[in-house]
């Protein structure tokens, strides 16, 4: 996961049934990369274990991220998340 904070050559990322949300370094690498990557366009994070407040931070990471066209969030608890994750796709496609 720490070399993703290096590389811009990923397209699609999928990290799905990986319990991320526990994994706190494994996460705010994640998030860290939406604000980062300029040419991902899909994150698949099925099964992640993700709650409202961890898609809250996904949300942030999403802001400025003007590529990113898909966003899996199957099998999570997200909760109220779910419509900040598309206020941060609105506004980045503005």
């Amino acid at each position: 996961m720490l070399t993703l904070k290096t590389t811009n050559k990923v397209k699609r990322l999928d990290v799905s049934r990986n319990a991320i949300s526990s994994e706190k370094k494994a996460f705010k690498a994640i998030t860290t990369f939406l604000t980062q990557n300029n040419i991902l366009d899909e994150l698949n994070l099925t099964s992640c274990g993700l709650d409202q407040d961890d898609v809250a931070v996904i949300a942030k990471g999403l802001r400025g991220n003007m590529n990113l066209q898909t966003l899996i969030l199957r099998d999570n608890h997200v909760g109220e998340g779910l419509g900040m994750i598309a206020k941060a796709f609105t506004q980045n496609k503005k």
